[in-house]
């Protein structure tokens, strides 16, 4: 699979950003989310090129236990504070939120485990969603 192709599946299944373009949520903030089901898929490109990509479940609620619990440096090198970066949060747009928290601490990729590839991806797309440990602040069904 190239990533125009996994692009034009991730569409055509719901994935999608209000903030941006599909791939470049993808590709260059590292996530893109399914807001009907809050399916969230992390991609890492390595040193040389690869894609890895894993998987989680991301809620409007899990992003703001995130925020509450980064330091306050997180929000003045965004020239904004905690109380507006909350009140600017919306269901369907956590993309680039859970790219700057991930950039910060890691916070939602700290347990990814990076096991597929462009060749197994679309395993993570049409399969119902596994078990899968993940930090107490996240609730996974």
């Amino acid at each position: 699979m190239t990533r125009k192709q996994l692009v034009k599946l991730l569409e055509a299944k719901g994935y999608w950003d209000r903030c941006d373009e599909t791939g470049v949520s993808l590709f260059e903030y590292g996530v893109i989310r399914n807001p009907s089901n809050n399916h969230t898929i992390y991609c890492y490109e390595d040193p040389r090129g690869r894609l890895f990509f894993d998987w989680g479940i991301v809620r409007i609620d899990d992003v703001k236990e995130a925020v509450n619990q980064v330091e306050e440096d997180f929000f003045e090198g965004m020239l904004t504070s905690r109380d507006e970066y909350l009140k600017n949060l919306y269901p369907d747009a956590l993309a680039s939120s859970i790219h700057d928290i991930n950039s910060y601490n890691l916070y939602f990729n700290e347990n990814c485990d990076w096991d597929y590839t462009l060749n197994t991806v679309e395993e993570l797309i049409d399969s119902p969603i596994p078990d899968k440990t993940y930090p107490d602040s996240l609730y996974i069904w």
